[in-house]
C-alpha cells in the first residue's frame, strides 16, 4: 500500500521543531481549498527550503495533460505558466513514468534516484528543455496516489547553489506525507457534506411543500 513506503513521523526529528508543529496545527485546522493550500504552503518551506513549489492535480494522466490543474505557491521565483505546462506534457512522461512504473505507491523520491549517474541528470531532454529553463537543478516530490496513478504531486525544486535534498530532508517529507494524506481526505468528506447540503436546499427551494410537510 502507499503507506507501506512511508517512514514514521517519529523518525524525522525535523517535524518535532516547534515551527513545524505549528504548521501541521494549521494543516490540520484547514476545512477550505484555500486554507489548505496556504498551510500546505507553510508547512513545505518550513520543513524543506526550496526555490519553488508546485502542486499538480492528475498530472501523470498523460492521455489528458491539457486538462492538468498545477498551483505555484505564493514564494515561488518562477510561477508555473503555460509554456512550462506543455514542457512538462512534452517531457515528462518519458523522464518520470519508468521510475514510477518500478515504484508504485511510492510516496517521496528526488529526481537524483531516477538516474543511474546523478552527475549527469542535466543532459537529459527534461532538463535541458525543461528544468535549465528556469535555472532549476534539483526536484523533491510528494506523491499521492489513487490506484495506479498520482492523484497530487508536488514538486519542490532548488537552484544549484541551494543543493540537493538531503536525506534528512527527504526524511520529513516522508514524514509529513500520512499527515497531507488525512487533511485531503478531511478535504474531501467536507466538500461531499457541503454538496449534499447545496442539493437539499436546491431541492427545498424548488419544492416548498415538502419543507412544510417535514
Amino acid at each position: 500500500s502507499m503507506l507501506s513506503h512511508t517512514k514514521p513521523v517519529a523518525s524525522s526529528p525535523t517535524l518535532q521543531a516547534p515551527s513545524a508543529q505549528a504548521a501541521l496545527l494549521n494543516l490540520h485546522r484547514a476545512l477550505e481549498f484555500k486554507e489548505l493550500w496556504d498551510s500546505l504552503q507553510g508547512l513545505l518551506e518550513t520543513i524543506v527550503p526550496h526555490d519553488t513549489l508546485v502542486m499538480s492535480v492528475n498530472y501523470l494522466d498523460w492521455q489528458r495533460e491539457t486538462s492538468t490543474r498545477r498551483f505555484s505557491s505564493v514564494n515561488s521565483r518562477h510561477p508555473h505558466d503555460e509554456p512550462a505546462n506543455q514542457l512538462v506534457a512534452q517531457e515528462g512522461k518519458a523522464f518520470f513514468q519508468p521510475f514510477l512504473e518500478q515504484n508504485p505507491g511510492i510516496p517521496a523520491y528526488q529526481h537524483s534516484q531516477i538516474v543511474s549517474d546523478p552527475r549527469k541528470v542535466d543532459r537529459t531532454p527534461y532538463y535541458r528543455r525543461y528544468m535549465s529553463r528556469y535555472d532549476w537543478r534539483y526536484s523533491a516530490h510528494l506523491l499521492f496516489w489513487h490506484g495506479n496513478g498520482v492523484e497530487t504531486s508536488f514538486a519542490l525544486r532548488r537552484r544549484a547553489e541551494q543543493g540537493d535534498f538531503t536525506p534528512v530532508e527527504m526524511n520529513a517529507l516522508n514524514g509529513v506525507h500520512p499527515h497531507i494524506g488525512v487533511a485531503f481526505d478531511r478535504m474531501r468528506i467536507f466538500e461531499q457534506e457541503r454538496q449534499r447540503r447545496r442539493l437539499l436546499e436546491s431541492f427545498y427551494r424548488a419544492k416548498p411543500e415538502a419543507v412544510l410537510f417535514l
